[in-house]
């Protein structure tokens, strides 16, 4: 009997640690004082030109859940808007751990690899919770840990950063391109999917709800 319940309990830590512990992670960047893109008050975001220029749709965007309406819409589309005044929630009552948002590339011309110009290639920028103010922000959760899969398989964790600032992830390291990351595991095709599953958040003063503002494409420059 003993025997069993330690089988069992071998099984269930594999297991666990499969689904997590042996997948790299990967740290988003913020923004500093030395950066453009930082500024004092959220508003300066908002309502200045900081960011955006190069930034655009990853793919097609599906969510598990969405908070329903209570006079502002939470879409998932919200996370590609280009407005930080709204924001994808998810719709469980509790802190969403477990839901998850699927983006489908739809690439209008065939490829090998990527890094065309206003197609994904790896570096994503994020504004993480509701940065309709700082009140908004700090009301509701935040993401602080993600799991990435693409076409359903796992590929990495993402850890994001506590703070309404800018902030940029490199998943280049991943995706395959002959010339700078030919070991990369993903040949990412028109159709393919990324999905995003929260592992964990950071809690709102408030709100369990967890928001997402912006989740975008670095498009290559011109």
């Amino acid at each position: 009997m003993v025997m069993k319940i330690l089988t069992g309990l071998i099984l269930i830590s594999n297991f666990a640690f499969g689904q997590k512990g042996n997948l790299e992670t990967v740290y988003a960047v913020a923004s500093d004082s030395s950066d453009y893109s930082h500024v004092d008050q959220l508003d300066d975001l908002i309502n200045g030109e900081r960011w955006g220029f190069h930034s655009g749709p990853i793919g097609v965007p599906k969510a598990e859940s969405t908070l329903i309406s209570q006079g502002q819409n939470y879409k998932v589309e919200n996370i590609h808007d280009l407005d930080l005044t709204t924001a994808w929630i998810e719709g469980k009552p509790d802190f969403g751990i477990g839901e998850s948002f699927t983006l489908e590339f739809d690439w209008k011309e065939d490829y090998e690899g990527f890094g065309k110009a206003y197609n994904f290639y790896g570096v994503i920028e994020i504004f993480n919770g509701y940065c309709k103010s700082e009140k908004h922000w700090i009301e509701n959760s935040r993401i602080k840990t993600l799991k990435m899969f693409y076409d359903d398989r796992p590929v990495c964790l993402i850890e994001l950063v506590d703070t309404w600032q800018y902030q940029r992830l490199d998943l280049r390291k991943f995706f395959k391109e002959p010339n700078f990351f030919p070991n990369g595991e993903i040949n990412a095709k028109d159709g393919g999917k990324l999905k995003f599953e929260i592992m964990d958040v950071y809690k709102g003063t408030k709100y369990k709800d967890t928001a997402l503002s912006e989740f975008v494409f670095e498009s290559l420059g011109n």
